[in-house]
């Protein structure tokens, strides 16, 4: 999916490596990543959810889970 966007918008593939690779942490950590790869799919798979049942999404930002984050970052800032 990286891969697609970055072809897409025609980022430049030296940018792209440096700006969109795994963190550090993610990379010492597997199972922290797995547990990052099991929240995004979960997210995913409730917007599909949302969708299918004809309610309306229009941001990412108005996801139960994600919203829950948004806020903490609120309060940090």
């Amino acid at each position: 999916m990286v891969a697609k966007l970055v072809i897409k918008l025609g980022i430049p593939m030296e940018v792209a490596k440096e700006q969109l690779k795994l963190s550090p942490y993610i990379q010492n950590y597997p199972l922290v990543s797995n547990m990052i790869v099991s929240s995004l799919k979960q997210i995913v798979n409730s917007i599909k959810d949302i969708k299918k049942s004809g309610g309306e999404f229009t941001d990412i930002q108005d996801h139960p889970m994600v919203k829950r984050h948004l806020e903490r970052l609120e309060d940090f800032i």
